[in-house]
């Protein structure tokens, strides 16, 4: 940093600034010699990425995830409990346990739990609703 006034002389005039414009090294409302500005949206992954100090304006070509701070887009995430419960097929359907088969099976008629054994593909009415759960399903 540049070093402190000693003497009087060195003092810019009542709350005036310097010769260059600069404020005094003790001004309070100067922000401190290694401030740095910082995006708005910090932590977030914001888009308006810096680079060099300036805001980063990626080239025409360089597609929509360029302007995210990266060559990537940002990953989407999937219901935790979709997750455990349903699995897609290789043709892109669903697949989905039986209900009522966790306890209380000794009430249960036995034709019911051999038809509920393994699991089965979903309705399509429902499974467009669990895909969007699952977006790489």
């Amino acid at each position: 940093g540049t070093p402190l006034p000693t003497t009087p002389l060195d003092l810019p005039p009542e709350g005036g600034r310097r010769e260059d414009g600069t404020p005094p090294p003790g001004d309070v409302g100067a922000p401190p010699q290694n401030f740095q500005a910082r995006s708005p949206r910090r932590g977030r992954g914001s888009a308006l990425a810096r680079v060099g100090g300036g805001l980063y304006n990626p080239p025409a070509d360089a597609g929509p995830a360029a302007a995210h701070g990266g060559g990537d887009m940002p990953k989407l995430k999937s219901k935790s409990g979709a997750k455990k419960r349903f699995r897609a097929t290789g043709s892109g359907k669903l697949r989905a346990n039986f209900a009522c088969k966790r306890h209380n099976l000794r009430k249960r008629p036995q034709k019911m739990k051999r038809k509920a054994r393994g699991s089965a593909v979903m309705a399509p009415e429902d499974a467009r609703i669990v895909k969007s759960y699952l977006p790489y399903a």
